[in-house]
């Protein structure tokens, strides 16, 4: 199989300049790699790595190291964002890998336990960090550390927003517009928060007061379970983005996470 080098891909990128013309290249480059994202998938293990999946071939192409235990990512301008919420240890990290080269390229310090992010309409990057728990031999907390809100701009931290001590948020969650986050606040007691990205301060009152198990964001809709004592059959909510319930469903014993077609 013939293969590229970096005398072609300068070859190439020169006739693409005279073809496209200077002004229309950057766009054109960033849409080529939206192409080469939707080639590929990355996956999160428990290796403190993040696999890069072939989806024409379905094979593990590469590895790439990043921090403890991570979880949730996502992708946006050709790089990924990857939350590293710990293992045996605590992690505090968000690691950044470039698509093009599957190599890390930024590792960030956001807080605590980040747990979710998602990609707003300005294309910032937001960073839930559900904060760290310690507990002695018999399970009795010792310490906590705050939970945080955390905004990305062009690859560096440009604001963080502290939660009350002892509230453990969770489940980050954008609209389809991209413009509002919606996230689980508290500890035992899991109410869902609304915080506007152009907002200073984060929410004091929920939207909907309600301790769920589980929730999801779809078209709009926000979706939440209740696993109820965890032996009968739960129940699944369906609610509007203000906070009005919908529509109910009783489901099977402890309804986990939710799939939309």
């Amino acid at each position: 199989m013939p293969t590229i080098g970096w005398f072609e891909i300068l070859l190439i990128v020169a006739v693409a300049i005279v073809i496209i013309g200077p002004k229309d290249f950057p766009f054109m480059l960033k849409k080529v790699g939206s192409w080469i994202g939707t080639t590929k998938k990355y996956i999160s293990n428990i290796q403190n790595e993040v696999a890069d999946l072939d989806l024409e071939t379905n094979e593990i192409t590469s590895a790439i190291n990043c921090g403890q235990g991570p979880e949730a990512l996502c992708v946006n301008d050709n790089l990924v964002y990857v939350c590293n919420i710990g293992g045996y240890s605590v992690d505090s990290t968000v690691s950044i890998i470039d698509v093009y080269s599957d190599m890390l390229v930024s590792t960030l310090t956001v807080g605590d336990k980040p747990s979710g992010v998602v990609v707003d309409v300005n294309n910032d990057i937001w960073v839930l960090c559900s904060g760290a728990t310690y507990y002695d031999a018999n399970w009795n907390v010792e310490s906590e550390t705050q939970g945080k809100l955390v905004k990305i701009s062009n690859g560096e931290i440009v604001s963080s927003f502290s939660f009350e001590l002892g509230n453990h948020p969770k489940g980050l969650m954008i609209n389809e517009s991209k413009d509002v986050l919606y996230f689980n606040n508290g500890n035992f007691s899991t109410s869902i928060y609304s915080f506007n990205i152009n907002n200073n301060t984060l929410p004091t009152n929920p939207i909907i007061n309600r301790s769920f198990y589980k929730t999801a964001l779809d078209n709009n809709y926000i979706y939440g379970t209740d696993a109820v004592d965890y032996v009968q059959n739960g129940w699944s909510y369906k609610y509007n983005l203000q906070g009005n319930l919908l529509d109910s469903v009783q489901v099977s014993v402890i309804p986990g996470n939710y799939c939309f077609n």
